[in-house]
């Protein structure tokens, strides 16, 4: 049976460490939400200890320069102790030696933190595709008899896809090894409906799967809360405006897309803002192009993005069909809390595509239709565009960042009693009640 969480205000001091790849200042993927996660949980009493690597993603590169196999602990501003391993990073991560190097080295850089001076925890929360933290967590547990929760971002055997294991014997591996990996945990959790049925096929019956959808991080949440105006237009109102914000790699297909956008007689722009494997030949495709519609540029900070999300017509998300269509992307929730209408092009059938087109956020497209986007664009009337304002407005009222961190505290708290592990002492006072 699959499970949603509700807010509960009984809430232990628990020992928490949290083993994630992925984590702040990286301001792509699930990293800001995992530093947003261990800000929360620490505000309201927790003690988190995060295993993490050096800033890597989406760029695919040492950020600080550091030594492969580097390790270093520093405390977050809200106390979060927070220690990094260095590991192998690949410069094709979707090549299939490149990515299982770097899996594989960061669970081996991982053992130095296997024992953490004997201190134990009172559950581990472990972030999932992640194969080498999975690894980790399990022989950790193994030593420490410390419960398991496993957030589960991206399904590893989906994952595979990106890097082609689908469809042979490796894939088919990769699937059993899933099951064994998963089994363990006192709880699952993942981010979509699409991916907890995806899950149900293949871990042990009766596992319980929670729905714990991601949110709108802190930093981004406080520019939007700066710039209360939802939408401004573009200025031009016969130039639509599209706006990409985020990773750029095989499995967006963002590149695909340009080229079909290029083809069009529309006026638009389209602006890009994003890093990652497949963005070098994006750009130089882009700028050897002449195409005065296209403009690009790195990352920017969330002042930055919620401003240009203000100016922006449609919010593109591209995402190829079988690379891991369960995903619900994170940088939806941004979008559609200014109530930016969602182009995107994808798997129908997918998560994303469930969400754009059950509750009418905007255009969703399969890539086998991309060439009906240039009549879907200009038949978009006024109306049509300010109902899809709100309809992403009413959607966005579902991430809540405070309810989504009590479930997961909760969660947490359950999984921890359940085995029966020493947990703090219970909270005394209404601080955090």
């Amino acid at each position: 049976m699959i499970e949603s969480c509700v807010n509960h205000s009984n809430r232990t001091r628990l020992q928490v460490l949290v083993i994630s790849t992925y984590f702040a200042p990286d301001v792509c993927g699930i990293a800001p939400i995992v530093g947003d996660l261990c800000e929360g949980l620490t505000q309201n009493g927790h003690s988190v200890t995060v295993l993490t690597s050096f800033p890597h993603y989406p760029e695919w590169k040492n950020k600080e320069q550091c030594r492969p196999w580097s390790k270093r602990t520093e405390v977050q501003p809200d106390g979060t102790e927070v220690v990094r391993h260095g590991a192998f990073i690949p410069k094709q991560p979707s090549g299939i030696s490149g990515r299982l190097c770097y899996e594989f080295s960061m669970f081996l850089s991982l053992l130095r933190s296997l024992r953490t001076r004997g201190r134990r925890f009172d559950v581990m929360y472990v972030v999932c595709p992640s194969i080498g933290n999975v690894l980790f967590a399990r022989l950790r547990a193994w030593f420490s008899g410390e419960p398991i929760v496993v957030c589960i971002q991206d399904i590893p055997a989906d994952a595979a896809s990106t890097t082609g294991l689908a469809g042979n014997w490796l894939g088919k591996l990769a699937t059993i090894v899933q099951r064994w990996m998963l089994s363990p945990a006192e709880t699952l959790t993942t981010i979509s409906p699409v991916m907890a049925d995806r899950i149900r096929e293949t871990v042990r019956p009766k596992q319980p799967i929670l729905l714990t959808p991601n949110w709108l991080v802190g930093n981004i949440a406080a520019a939007v809360e700066r710039s209360r105006e939802a939408h401004s237009e573009s200025g031009c109102p016969k130039t639509r405006v599209l706006f990409y914000s985020g990773n750029i790699g095989s499995k967006q297909g963002l590149a695909a897309f340009c080229r079909t956008l290029q083809q069009l007689d529309l006026p638009f722009q389209m602006t890009i803002h994003g890093d990652g494997a497949a963005a070098p030949e994006l750009h130089d495709h882009l700028d050897r192009s002449g195409d005065p519609r296209f403009k690009h540029g790195p990352l920017l900070s969330a002042e930055a993005f919620v401003e240009r999300l203000k100016r922006t017509d449609w919010f593109v998300i591209t995402e190829k069909s079988g690379m891991g269509t369960a995903v619900m992307p994170s940088k939806l929730i941004p979008a559609v809390t200014l109530g930016v209408p969602i182009l995107a092009v994808c798997d129908p059938a997918g998560a994303l595509g469930q969400a754009v087109s059950r509750h009418q956020l905007g255009i969703c497209l399969a890539w086998n239709e991309l060439n009906t986007l240039q009549d879907r664009l200009t038949s978009t009337s006024d109306e049509q565009m300010e109902a899809y304002r709100q309809r992403c407005r009413r959607f966005a009222c579902t991430y809540d960042r405070g309810d989504r961190i009590a479930a997961i505290e909760r969660i947490l708290e359950v999984a921890a009693a359940a085995r029966q592990v020493p947990v703090g002492m219970p909270e005394t006072g209404a601080a955090n009640g």
